[in-house]
């Protein structure tokens, strides 16, 4: 099953390559004409106005996805706390569990 799988996907990939490779060629035989180059500097302008807003978003992106990180930590910290003195409340109310504090102190 696994293996009719892979051959699946590579027949697709090449399938899909071939067509992309005719696709340039039928575009670059019948959609060339002269002034082509000052259309190209045209699409660099363009490439790099897109790439900076591009960079600009994905920055935006790294910076929320870092706060959430940020976020988790401070939650997961609040809970650790939380259980300290929960475990500190045990050991006040029944000292016969104060050998748990010497043991979670070592871990």
């Amino acid at each position: 099953m696994k293996n009719s799988l892979n051959k699946t996907r590579v027949i697709v990939n090449i399938s899909i390559t071939f067509i992309t490779l005719i696709s340039v060629l039928i575009v670059s035989k019948y959609f060339n004409y002269s002034h082509i180059f000052d259309d190209v500097s045209a699409w660099g302008t363009f490439y790099t106005v897109f790439g900076v807003l591009y960079a600009i978003i994905a920055g935006f992106l790294i910076i929320e996805a870092l706060g959430k990180y940020n976020k988790l930590h401070e939650i997961i910290d609040e809970e650790i706390n939380n259980l300290q003195d929960i475990r500190d409340l045990a050991i006040y109310l029944n000292p016969n569990y104060a050998h748990l504090s010497i043991g979670l102190a070592s871990q």
